[in-house]
């Protein structure tokens, strides 16, 4: 009986174990920071430690990093190389440079973006000893900002390529874009009429100008559903369009 009390309580020990580290697992795959070390000698760098989270920003374990020391350079972008070196360089003369985003090669063969930020450590002497850093997948902003530039882009195609004038109104700024088309429609070079809600104002026709604020105001507080307005503005010349 004491034997098979034992069995079981050392079953329950090592189940234990196999769910601490698959929470720790879970918990690794979900990190998007890790920290690294480097101790310089001599103006150069020794030898780097890599923190447990880089497996989850990069793919590979600290034991590979340990193990191999130019894995980390090999991983960097061909395109990027250049300003990861410039980095470092900028880092063992004894600056503290800004933090570099570039990309890296993920060990599943995945392009990543990652956020590499420096930290040096100087002797009473201020010579540089070591410096620590932190690196940040930011491979999902980098991603959005993509997709965002991309849709100006084709938006500013758009734009250029219509016969209407196209304007945009931001309610927090009060800023406002006219399209070039809008302004050369009234005779307006681009630089001729200010991005703003009180060029289209001095614009306005006096007799429209109360039934226009007025249908602005309708639409603003909820009371139309939808914001139509036919209007009279000034030409360049003097005379009004509709």
């Amino acid at each position: 009986m004491p034997s098979a009390i034992f069995m079981s309580d050392r079953s329950e020990a090592e189940r234990a174990v196999q769910e601490s580290e698959q929470r720790y697992k879970r918990l690794l795959t979900s990190v998007t920071d890790y920290v690294y070390s480097v101790t310089v000698d001599q103006g150069r760098p020794a030898a780097t430690v890599h923190g447990p989270g880089c497996e989850a920003v990069t793919g590979y374990k600290s034991s590979e990093f340990d193990s191999d020391a130019f894995l980390w350079y090999r991983m960097v972008y061909d395109e990027d190389r250049p300003a990861v070196t410039a980095q470092a360089e900028r880092v063992l003369r004894g600056e503290t440079p800004f933090p570099l985003e570039h990309r890296i090669i993920h060990k599943d063969g995945s392009l990543r973006w990652i956020r590499n930020t420096p930290v040096p450590h100087r002797d009473d002497q201020g010579r540089l000893r070591a410096y620590d850093g932190l690196v940040s997948d930011v491979t999902e902003r980098k991603q959005a900002e993509l997709a965002l530039r991309q849709s100006q882009e084709r938006l500013a195609l758009v734009i250029q390529g219509s016969s209407d004038g196209i304007w945009d109104w931001d309610l927090t700024t009060n800023q406002v874009y006219f399209s070039t088309r809008w302004k050369n429609m009234l005779g307006y070079a681009d630089h001729e009429v200010e991005d703003h809600f009180s060029a289209w104002e001095r614009l306005l026709h006096p007799d429209d100008r109360e039934r226009a604020l007025t249908c602005i105001q309708d639409y603003l507080t909820g009371r139309s559903s939808a914001y139509e307005l036919e209007h009279r503005l000034r030409h360049k010349a003097g005379s009004y369009r509709w």
